[in-house]
């Protein structure tokens, strides 16, 4: 995420308001902003992110807003991590645009847990090369092959025991 330094007259107002949110205008575009202290966004953020993630639940479906941002800034950085050789095969998370860590999954899991983070609102994957992102609808041709139940989950059938 991009941040901006505040000037003086906008501490000023920040502080005379304590912590009310304050109205920003673009004077060259006439668009309109709420500056809000960090914590009281993040008490919001779920609801926001829900009525963004809302208006992409065609383009991603089952993905909640949390995860989709993380695997859009994982899929936005990826060229970058790919160019490091040392980095391929390796564990990356991301929180939202922020990227926890690379490194072994149990630790990233760890990291997140430690910083109280659901399980809706990170996302891990592994530094490889990828045909498409991970929130586009994978296309299934119809057919194919039969696959044995018991084996369906890579467990073998135990003799002796109804299958």
């Amino acid at each position: 995420m991009t941040g901006i330094e505040l000037t003086n007259e906008q501490r000023q107002v920040l502080q005379a308001e304590r912590g009310k949110p304050i109205d920003v205008v673009d004077p060259v575009t006439q668009e309109r902003y709420v500056l809000l202290a960090r914590e009281r966004y993040e008490r919001v953020r779920d609801v926001l992110e829900r009525e963004a993630g809302s208006a992409s639940a065609n383009v991603a479906p089952g993905i909640t807003p949390g995860i989709l941002r993380s695997q859009q800034a994982f899929w936005r950085d990826l060229p970058q991590l790919l160019t490091q050789k040392k980095l391929l095969g390796k564990w990356v998370c991301y929180h939202g645009d922020e990227r926890i860590g690379i490194g072994r999954y149990e630790d990233l899991i760890r990291e997140c847990n430690r910083r109280g983070l659901r399980d809706d609102a990170y996302d891990l994957g592994v530094i490889e090369p990828y045909a498409r992102p991970p929130w586009e609808p994978e296309e299934i041709e119809p057919g194919g092959h039969e696959v044995d139940e018991p084996e369906m989950f890579g467990v073998a059938a135990v003799p002796g025991e109804p299958t």
